[in-house]
């Protein structure tokens, strides 16, 4: 979950972007400054939630994979993340 942090105009943005497992526990959490998070992603909490959430199991895969390439192109991706050398 991205959320955004800072002012425009009169709007103030308060953060607090949040990496989740597929059960909804919360691996990481930024704060109220501007910040990079990371987690550990565990795969087989992955496939066991596939097996037991619907929502999960029935989700476009590809198309969740082409959108997070896209994103990653269109804002890049830091260089301690990227595994494509």
């Amino acid at each position: 979950m991205t959320n955004r942090v800072g002012r425009e105009g009169h709007l103030s943005f308060w953060g607090g972007s949040r990496i989740i497992d597929p059960f909804g526990h919360i691996l990481a959490q930024a704060g109220e400054a501007e910040e990079l998070i990371s987690a550990e992603l565990d795969c087989d909490q992955f496939r066991k939630a596939r097996y037991l959430l619907p929502t999960v199991r029935d989700s476009n895969l590809s198309l969740l994979l082409r959108e997070g390439q896209r994103l990653a192109d269109l804002v890049g991706v830091p260089n301690s993340l990227n595994r494509h050398p």
